[in-house]
């Protein structure tokens, strides 16, 4: 495949999972104000289809961008750039698998009318591990960006043309 397919894809996988992980965050102020029976029907409801998608999002995003780096690794001016993005993804990644995904699988078991004491740890726990999910997310598609517009592939530069002679 294409090199500057593959560096697009990338960079679109993650600025979807950038914009989902962002919504996660987004969803912290309203979700602290809602007592704990609300908090699981809308933490539930609202997460029921995060987890196949962007799992093949975030998985792709990484896979993508971390072949882009492998490729381009001689390439000294989007080494550093890449393998940021490439860390960041990973990091990205391993916080929701190491963090995120244990607290959702004891959410999981809840139920509305009867709920742990100590439910709001949990729920703070998930909100604080998002946002740093989201500062890794927001690297990397900033480091994405930023190769794509200043580490242009050579085959990928408009071909100068010579200006028509005068006489």
């Amino acid at each position: 495949m294409n090199l500057t397919v593959v560096r697009f894809i990338g960079l679109f996988l993650t600025a979807l999972a950038t914009g989902a992980v962002f919504t996660h965050v987004l969803q912290i102020g309203p979700k602290t104000e809602l007592p704990g029976g609300e908090f699981l029907l809308v933490h539930q409801l609202l997460l029921s289809n995060y987890g196949p998608v962007l799992s093949l999002v975030e998985v792709s995003a990484l896979l993508s961008t971390a072949y882009t780096t492998w490729v381009l690794r001689d390439r000294r001016e989007a080494r550093v750039t890449l393998f940021t993005a490439t860390t960041c993804l990973f990091l990205m990644l391993l916080v929701w698998g190491l963090f995120i995904s244990p607290i959702n699988m004891r959410i999981e078991t809840w139920n509305p009318g009867s709920l742990p004491s100590d439910w709001d740890i949990y729920r703070d726990k998930w909100a604080n591990w998002h946002v740093v999910r989201a500062l890794f997310a927001g690297i990397a598609l900033a480091a994405l960006i930023r190769s794509a517009l200043y580490h242009r592939l050579p085959w990928s530069r408009p071909v100068a043309r010579s200006k028509p002679t005068q006489k």
